[in-house]
């Protein structure tokens, strides 16, 4: 699958959206200009009947090529722990740091030197 990627200047920083499959699977990658280190992952989302079809790994595995080219060292996340996505971040080579501010939700980071 090939991807399309918008890429969106921002007062903050950069945004890009990264959308599959024409629109059935999408995210958002952030880089913070305040967090040089750092990006965040965004809305991993494939659309009901497209699920179990490889589209959300392959977002993933977008957003890691995507975040390691940054030349920054963690891609960070938040989850709400109660869900199967969850695990499935962790067997991806996240882990898990603490919740998030607002204590629903963990933040989850994957270290891109470590690759």
């Amino acid at each position: 699958m090939k991807p399309i990627i918008h890429h969106n200047e921002e007062y903050w920083g950069v945004a890009e959206s990264i959308i599959l499959d024409g629109g059935s699977g999408l995210c958002k990658l952030s880089y913070y200009d305040d967090e040089p280190t750092a990006v965040w992952l965004y809305g991993v989302s494939v659309i009901p009947e497209k699920r179990g079809q490889g589209i959300g790994q392959e977002l993933l595995n977008i957003s890691i090529s995507r975040a390691k080219d940054s030349n920054r060292h963690y891609l960070y996340l938040s989850v709400n722990p109660e869900t199967w996505q969850k695990e499935w971040y962790i067997r991806n080579g996240f882990e898990i740091m603490g919740p998030s501010d607002d204590w629903k939700y963990i933040v989850l980071r994957k270290n891109l030197r470590d690759e």
